[in-house]
C-alpha cells in the first residue's frame, strides 16, 4: 500500500507507538521516495534517521540522549545532527514546543490556557501532522512551529480526541 501511494503524495506522516507495524522495509520505502517525511515514535530514533522531521517529546530525548553525549550541546542539537534532520520539534506539553532547524531553534508557548485543557490526546499526533503538512507546503520553519502549535491548541481545547477545526 505505502508502495502505490507515495507516488501521489506530497508528503508522508510515519507515526509509529512501537506495535511492529512500521517496518524497516516501510521506512526505506519513505527515505527513497524524495518525499518530504515527518515522524513520531515511541521506539528508537534512529530508525528515523534521515526524515525531515522527527517530533519526540522530552522523555524520549532523554532516552535517546542517554545523559547526553555532549555536555556542550543540547540534546536536541545533537540529535538533529546526528540523525540528519532537517527539523526536530521537541514537544513539552504544556511548555509548547520547541522546533530546532539549521537557523537555530523557534520555540512556541502553549497557546492554549492551562484552564481550557480538555484532553491532551492527539495533540501531538496533531503537530507531527502539521509538520508533515508544513513540509509539503514549503513553510518556513517559524510558520511551521507556529501552525503546530496553534493546531495542538485547538485540540487540547476539546473533550476527547479531537482534530484542529
Amino acid at each position: 500500500m505505502v508502495r502505490e501511494q507515495l507516488p501521489r503524495s506530497e508528503a508522508v506522516v510515519v507515526s509509529d507507538y512501537s506495535n511492529g507495524a512500521v517496518f524497516r522495509e516501510v521506512l526505506e520505502l519513505v527515505r527513497g521516495s524524495g518525499r518530504p517525511w515527518a515522524g513520531d515514535t515511541r521506539g528508537p530514533l534512529e530508525r528515523f534517521a534521515g526524515a525531515d522531521c522527527l517530533k519526540p517529546n522530552g522523555r524520549e530525548l532523554r532516552l535517546w540522549a542517554g545523559g547526553v553525549r555532549s555536555k556542550e550541546e543540547d540534546p536536541a542539537g545533537l540529535c538533529r545532527r546526528e540523525l540528519r534532520l532537517r527539523w526536530l520539534c521537541l514537544t513539552s506539553g504544556a511548555d509548547g514546543l520547541e522546533l530546532h532547524h539549521q537557523g537555530g531553534v523557534e520555540r512556541c508557548a502553549a497557546l492554549c490556557p492551562p484552564h481550557l485543557v480538555r484532553d491532551h490526546t492527539g495533540a501531538g499526533d496533531t503537530v507531527t501532522a502539521v509538520l508533515g503538512l508544513a513540509l509539503a507546503a514549503g513553510l518556513t520553519p517559524v510558520e511551521a512551529a507556529a501552525l503546530a502549535s496553534w493546531a495542538a491548541a485547538d485540540v487540547v481545547a476539546q473533550p476527547g480526541t479531537g482534530t484542529p477545526r
